[in-house]
């Protein structure tokens, strides 16, 4: 069995593969997929335990990867990739472990995992206990309440994400965080020296702690570069759609 892929554009235009955060699924990408399937054929993938894909009995990041390389193996050779915060975690092993399968990403709010072996293990631990009393929809609603409070989500309307959000399965979740948690993701801090595939990284000037990721991680590599929405958060696709998609097709086009 392989993951829901929602498919845009014409099969023979260059691939882009769309990776969501969490929480999200592949339709989060829509309205920049419909824009850019002019040129491309965009793939907009639901992640395990995501949207309309099965969560899957997986333990390992390196697992999940492998599945969803299997997912799009079919659907084209040199892909671009553009991923959103967990979605972009899971982009760059991708394009740090399966190069030769990809042209150009665009990694937007993420980072490349956590450095120190316990501090990893520590949000792994939390990170599980996230869905732990989420047995009911209003506590899932409040959840997602709580949530969107965080400051890191900028000036972004909540109310229209919480209740897309809402028809997400938070059994399917908890499964999907056991799988994808940063704390369950090997650090790629010194693999991203090796870089091989050309990558634009994009955040937020609102969201500090990911522009801050972003500046140290562009010093890692020559190939990487760096680009900072003014007066935007995290969801930078979301809050500046406009300048996201042009500065999208700016890179993919060069």
């Amino acid at each position: 069995m392989l993951l829901h892929i929602k498919k845009l554009g014409n099969p023979k235009s260059p691939p882009i593969l769309f990776l969501h955060g969490f929480m999200g699924q592949g339709s989060d990408w829509t309205d920049l997929a419909q824009d850019l399937s002019k040129d491309y054929y965009c793939l907009l993938l639901d992640l395990p335990g995501h949207g309309d894909s099965p969560s899957f009995d997986l333990k390992s990041f390196k697992e999940a990867a492998q599945l969803i390389i299997d997912s799009i193996s079919d659907l084209g050779e040199k892909f671009n990739l553009i991923g959103y915060s967990m979605g972009g975690r899971m982009g760059l092993y991708l394009i740090l472990n399966f190069p030769h399968l990809f042209n150009k990403a665009i990694i937007e709010s993420s980072s490349p995992g956590i450095k120190d072996d316990q501090e990893r293990e520590i949000r792994f631990q939390q990170d599980r206990s996230i869905f732990e009393n989420v047995n009911s929809q209003d506590k899932f609603i409040s959840f997602l309440k709580r949530w969107y409070k965080n400051p890191l989500f900028g000036k972004i309307q909540r109310g229209p994400l919480i209740e897309k959000k809402t028809l997400n399965d938070p059994q399917k979740l908890r499964k999907a965080i056991n799988l994808l948690s940063v704390g369950n993701q090997p650090s790629l801090w010194e693999k991203i020296k090796e870089l091989e595939v050309p990558t634009l990284y994009l955040s937020g000037q609102e969201d500090k702690k990911y522009t801050g990721i972003g500046k140290e991680v562009v010093k890692l590599s020559p190939i990487m570069n760096l680009s900072v929405f003014k007066n935007t958060g995290h969801i930078t696709h979301l809050e500046n759609p406009i300048e996201f998609g042009s500065k999208v097709k700016s890179f993919l086009s060069k």
